[in-house]
């Protein structure tokens, strides 16, 4: 199953993407399909994460040297989750708050 994870590089930054499990990659690396760099702002509402194609490429999945990873892929919270998939989905998602019932 290729799940939602964040790798963390040495240089700091933050990838989001779906690790490639059931591959195997020419240099060992992780394949991420999908990767956005999480960039760290800061809004007049606090420190916010900005999401951002990691490469531009036609690629559907990029390898990620092994040796470049700090922290292994990890789980991310749900919001977190939710905005990756709306961002790498065809589906467009109405938020919770924009439903609104009938009577």
């Amino acid at each position: 199953m290729n799940e939602i994870k964040i790798i963390v590089l040495i240089n700091g930054e933050k990838v989001i993407g779906r690790i490639q499990d059931n591959k195997i990659f020419p240099n060992g690396g992780y394949g991420v399909e999908k990767p956005f760099l999480l960039k760290e702002i800061m809004t007049e509402k606090g420190y916010s994460l900005y999401p951002m194609p990691l490469v531009p490429t036609e690629d559907e999945v990029v390898e990620i040297n092994k040796d470049s990873v700090m922290v292994y892929p990890c789980k991310p919270d749900k919001q977190l989750i939710d905005l990756y998939t709306q961002m790498t989905s065809k589906i467009i998602a109405p938020n919770a708050s924009e439903i609104h019932l009938v009577k």
